[in-house]
């Protein structure tokens, strides 16, 4: 950990600390620390509380402006939850809000500290076209993402509302996107152990907690390849807190059985060290009781090659694992032609040429490289 990164530890663990910084520049590196770690409304609050001692006026002053931003935003950002979850459910889709969202309502003590960019929503595969419509009748756009049934277990949609607030809802059908842990949790399990969400409406529901702690494990490190962004390891400490020790017991095994034991212990131990997490004593024992040679350790170093390579071997057969390479390297041709904004069909060999030679490096970098939050 950066010496940043310790502070900020601390500080979300509510242990009162004295600001350990003497040059001229540490104001702006913790604030942008803060911002790379999402959690900047989480630190104002610690600040107010006088965790954080002989912080710097200027360090003080930008959180709590932050914090006012996010507190204001947050209300339109509820708001539009609401009305998307409603919609839904009145056209027949019933939808389980997951992650960030989600956790904001359910675990944190107002949902304007947990920061967040999109939405989550998980649905019935089925539910597909119902839901497309539904967001085009409340006015929002399809993204521009690569399409396929093997390729991508999501859709996303946006709006920019009249305050130039800007709303986006990824709409899952699958918890993950990688093959190996795609299927950890079909609908039937999240459904029956789903949690309602008071503050977001009758018809808005969270995952169950120890649904949410597996996805929150398993998330940060098959999307984000075990980044150490603190939001990330901050739901998990929430997440397990509130587990206890029985449930506790009871979500190792259960990751066991889904073969995730080893991802889940390495976040739950990187929760523990950052915020001093109740554990039990013998988590390590469970990591290589539920090891699965299907599942790949999604780690910064895994190359995308790789992750293809586990994603073939865990489809049952060579005519999806074709499939599966035809649609990476051959996307659909509107996807190609709005990603180069390119409008003409005769450019469309040259283009899907260039992307081949471009993506090509890219398959054999380490995937950590590329995420966003790395």
């Amino acid at each position: 950990m950066t010496t940043e990164e310790t502070v900020l530890s601390t500080v979300l663990r509510g242990d009162e600390t004295r600001w350990p910084f003497a040059h001229d520049q540490a104001a702006q590196d913790f604030l942008d620390a803060v911002a790379r770690h999402g959690i900047q409304p989480l630190i104002a609050r610690q600040i107010r509380r006088g965790i954080l001692l002989d912080t710097p006026a200027r360090v003080q002053q930008s959180l709590a402006r932050g914090a006012v931003q996010h507190a204001a935003v947050e209300q339109r950002l509820a708001a539009e939850v609401r009305r998307v979850v409603d919609a839904l459910a009145h056209a027949g889709v019933p939808a389980l809000l997951m992650k960030g969202t989600a956790l904001a309502h359910t675990h944190y003590p107002h949902p304007c500290l947990r920061s967040r960019t999109d939405t989550d929503l998980m649905v019935r595969r089925g539910d597909l076209a119902i839901a497309a419509d539904v967001f085009e009748k409340l006015e929002y756009e399809a993204l521009n993402m690569t399409q396929g049934d093997l390729v991508l277990n999501q859709s996303s949609y946006g709006r920019t509302d009249r305050l130039g607030i800007r709303h986006v809802h990824d709409v899952h059908w699958k918890v993950a996107g990688p093959h190996s842990v795609s299927d950890l949790l079909n609908w039937e399990e999240l459904d029956g152990a789903a949690m309602p969400i008071a503050s977001l409406g009758e018809h808005a529901r969270a995952l169950g907690d120890a649904h949410a702690l597996l996805l929150a494990c398993v998330h940060r490190m098959a999307h984000h390849y075990d980044n150490r962004r603190l939001i990330w390891l901050y739901d998990i400490h929430l997440l397990a807190s509130r587990l206890g020790e029985e449930s506790l017991q009871a979500f190792m095994r259960l990751v066991v059985e889904k073969g995730v034991a080893d991802m889940s212990v390495h976040s739950l131990e990187l929760a523990r060290e950052r915020f001093a997490t109740c554990l039990p004593e013998d988590l390590k024992a469970y990591q290589t009781l539920g090891s699965d040679e299907s599942v790949t350790r999604f780690d910064h170093d895994v190359r995308k090659v790789d992750i293809l390579a586990s994603d073939l071997k865990a489809l049952p057969g060579w005519r999806q694992r074709l499939r599966l390479l035809r649609e990476h390297v051959f996307p659909p041709a509107e996807y190609i032609r709005r990603r180069y904004g390119v409008l003409s069909p005769l450019a469309l060999p040259a283009l899907y040429a260039h992307r081949f030679v471009i993506g090509a490096f890219k398959w054999l970098r380490p995937a950590g490289g590329t995420d966003p939050f790395a």
